[in-house]
């Protein structure tokens, strides 16, 4: 097994292989007192422009200070399509839009694709019109000189084959380019399933993103 396969599917949650894998086990359930919170903004790949100039103009003005946010701590997560669209995200031309590079801090993707070659040559190409210059353009994998934030990259062990491919290919290639990248296994876990663990503090993708924010349960 590579550096990014060797997972053993008995170690327990929170475990690491020898190569550093994340092994996240099933939960029993949410821990008390830890009740389900998130907010989350849909974009659409051709939103991300106006995305940017949102941005600009909300970090210029102070507007997130409003709301109780901090601009300078901008991170993203997206799980399926939002994991793909997430992974567009990663490669976003920020500066080209009037922001730094590193506009955003970090990732967490969850069960993305971030190669549309796969999809292209799926069903999907009966409802989604597909061309050479749009599959090159929102498939991360092919442009990974424009990551400039630290990547967490899961996925779970009951999803299809297509799915975990596309985790496992994209978090060598990230490792592979320098870049700073995490590789969560949720064992035991299907596609649907997956994200449920955001709103959970001790949860494979809650304590990723608390981890990755500088604020883990220690």
């Amino acid at each position: 097994a590579g550096a990014l396969d060797g997972v053993q599917p008995e170690r327990a949650a929170g475990d690491r292989d020898a190569d550093g894998v994340r092994v996240g086990g099933r939960q029993a359930g949410r821990e008390p007192g830890h009740p389900r919170r998130r907010l989350g903004l849909a974009v659409h790949h051709d939103q991300l422009p106006a995305l940017g100039l949102t941005l600009r103009e909300r970090i210029e003005t102070g507007d997130a200070a409003s709301f109780g946010g901090d601009a300078s701590r901008l991170y993203v997560s997206g799980h399926s399509s939002g994991g793909h669209l997430a992974g567009v995200v990663t490669i976003t031309d920020w500066k080209a839009m009037g922001l730094p590079a590193d506009t955003v801090k970090g990732y967490v993707l969850v069960s993305g694709m971030y190669d549309l070659r796969g999809p292209r040559l799926s069903k999907r190409s009966a409802y989604v019109k597909f061309t050479d210059e749009v599959e090159d353009a929102l498939s991360a994998q092919r442009h990974l000189d424009r990551i400039n934030a630290p990547i967490a990259l899961v996925y779970g062990t009951l999803e299809t084959p297509e799915f975990q491919r596309q985790n496992r290919e994209f978090a060598a290639a990230v490792k592979a380019a320098g870049k700073p990248v995490t590789f969560l296994v949720g064992q035991g876990y299907n596609h649907f399933e997956m994200f449920e663990t955001l709103g959970n503090p001790y949860g494979l993708l809650g304590r990723a993103m608390l981890e990755l924010m500088g604020l883990g349960q220690g």
